[in-house]
């Protein structure tokens, strides 16, 4: 109960402080929080554990949260991490706007996050009986727009295509392995700050210390540059912490086994009647890190 009087305006709000997603700090109440996000991934490599002893070396006297934040309340490996669902965020959020008075910006806000969540993350059981009910009353209608708009299955068959073909005209550097869940491609300009391992291999299991990575997901795929510190040389290391602080000023050291910078998401929209958008899509994705990657070369070679 004592929680109920904390003073929550002395809290500082960290993003990916030592890999953690969300780091909360109070030093005029000595607490901290911290939340572990998991939407499209599980728990690896003893992260929850690893996460908590970290937080226990540095915040000593302080007093410790561990919440693990997933779609369906999925178990923590570590028993001292508190279970905390999407559902959850959206019935406190949803009571809030019920009982409180709130400014309009306030409200909007609120609002849309909300929607999100119930779009992108969780499933929306009145938004599934609505569907439902379409359906069975347009079932044929719908049933021919299935057969004619885009599989979202054969998304890694274009990104592939759309990579091989830039790759044969010298603009970036594909190593096709026909994978369908990730997807990664290299450009020489990055080659030469962050070049190839000699001695040793990466996470990844080669010699690659970063990759530009395609996730690819039903409905959607995201497009960031990964980067592994496992056994970089020190020049590598010093040239990858610079990249690394111009992304993420606070990360202070490269004790991460992998790390993604300038993660965008994208939509594969069930309006796409062809691959013509689809395609465009990528286009623009892979253009986009491309100039992403223009700018941070110039601010490490300053």
């Amino acid at each position: 109960m004592k929680l109920l009087l904390i003073d929550f305006y002395s809290f500082s709000v960290y993003r990916e402080w030592k890999n953690i997603d969300i780091l909360m700090v109070s030093r005029e109440e000595k607490i901290v929080v911290a939340i572990e996000n998991k939407v499209d991934s599980h728990e690896h490599d003893n992260q929850l554990n690893r996460y908590k002893n970290t937080i226990s070396k540095e915040f000593p006297e302080y007093r410790k949260i561990f919440i693990y934040l997933t779609p369906s309340g999925e178990e923590p490996s570590d028993e001292e991490w508190n279970i905390l669902t999407y559902e959850n965020i959206v019935q406190n959020l949803e009571l809030i706007r019920k009982n409180v008075s709130l400014s309009s910006d306030v409200g909007l806000m609120i609002d849309n996050y909300i929607e999100v969540i119930r779009r992108s993350i969780m499933e929306d059981k009145e938004l599934i009986e609505v569907c439902t009910k379409i359906y069975n009353k347009h079932k044929r209608a719908l049933d021919l727009i299935f057969d004619y708009k885009v599989d979202p299955t054969q998304a890694p068959s274009i990104v592939r295509d759309i990579l091989q073909e830039m790759a044969d005209k010298g603009e970036i550097i594909y190593e096709n392995t026909k994978a369908n869940t990730y997807i990664r491609f290299y450009t020489r300009e990055m080659n030469q700050l962050l070049p190839n391992l000699v001695d040793g291999k990466s996470s990844w299991g080669n010699e690659h210390c970063y990759a530009y990575e395609f996730k690819m997901m039903n409905h959607k795929f995201r497009l960031s540059c990964v980067m592994t510190s496992k056994n970089l040389p020190e020049k590598t290391a010093d040239t990858m912490r610079k990249i690394v602080h111009i992304e993420k000023p606070i990360k202070e050291n490269l004790d991460f086994q992998w790390l993604q910078l300038h993660l965008r998401k994208y939509e594969i929209s069930d309006e796409t009647d062809d691959n013509e958008k689809l395609t465009t899509t990528v286009k623009n994705a892979i253009k986009n890190i491309l100039t992403w990657e223009k700018e941070i070369i110039a601010k490490v070679k300053k």
